[in-house]
């Protein structure tokens, strides 16, 4: 796998040097590593197994939800077939990491985060393109795919 993921990383990248890196955040059946080239520029690499139906679709929800201007990494490059995307490295900054930061330097952080939530509740659903795979809605039965 790992020649694979050099080989797929070199024909996007333009670069046989670089460092991969892995991120310890995952989950749903994906692995991420930051790319990180000689000069500093990174990227993120995905990949993604069957477990998890959502997988095959995240990359036409991240299309989807850019078209609402809601902030989703761009994708660079993807693999359909070996379940492989490159996309933009957004930094380390999540909500969790700023969660000891005083609320007076940390609450704008929550109002653009609400404010994404609000682009992304406030869609008809009535103009959701045909094309667009979703996964299905949280209940009992999505829960029970890790059991």
């Amino acid at each position: 796998m790992q020649k694979e993921i050099q080989k797929f990383l070199t024909e996007h990248l333009g670069k046989v040097d670089f460092n991969l890196e892995p991120i310890k955040k995952s989950g749903s059946d994906r692995q991420f590593f930051r790319v990180t080239l000689p000069h500093q520029d990174s990227f993120i690499f995905m990949h993604y197994g069957d477990e998890v139906e959502e997988n095959a679709h995240w990359a036409g929800i991240n299309r989807f939800m850019a078209s609402l201007d809601i902030y989703v990494p761009k994708i660079i490059a993807q693999d359909i077939a070996r379940h492989f995307l490159l996309i933009e490295d957004l930094g380390n900054v999540d909500l969790w990491s700023e969660r000891s930061v005083p609320w007076e330097e940390r609450r704008d952080y929550y109002f653009q985060v609400l404010t994404q939530i609000y682009r992304l509740h406030s869609f008809d659903l009535k103009s959701l393109p045909a094309d667009l795979q979703l996964s299905e809605s949280y209940g009992p039965r999505l829960y029970k795919w890790g059991a």
